[in-house]
């Protein structure tokens, strides 16, 4: 499948294969963005998202994954105020 974003990126899924990073390995899909000269490829995990992109520039790799659910509430304050 391939489709062009509004900005004028084409992406193009290309396979689905095994990719390694330091947070495992997934099988997970290939897509390749271009964009007049450059050129970006991703591996994405549905269950997930983003596994890998590597382009000229860079390349980026999911370190770890957490499992359990992040909780950003406090404990309501015990007692009465002064």
């Amino acid at each position: 499948a391939s489709w062009e974003n509004p900005d004028g990126t084409k992406v193009t899924v290309e396979i689905q294969e095994t990719v390694t990073v330091p947070a495992g390995s997934y099988v997970a899909y290939r897509l390749r963005q271009r964009k007049g000269e450059t050129t970006i490829v991703d591996w994405f995990y549905p269950a997930i998202g983003l596994i890998k992109e590597q382009s000229d520039q860079a390349v980026v790799e999911l370190m770890s994954l957490r499992t359990e659910p992040i909780t950003t509430a406090t404990p309501a304050p015990t007692g009465s105020p002064k």
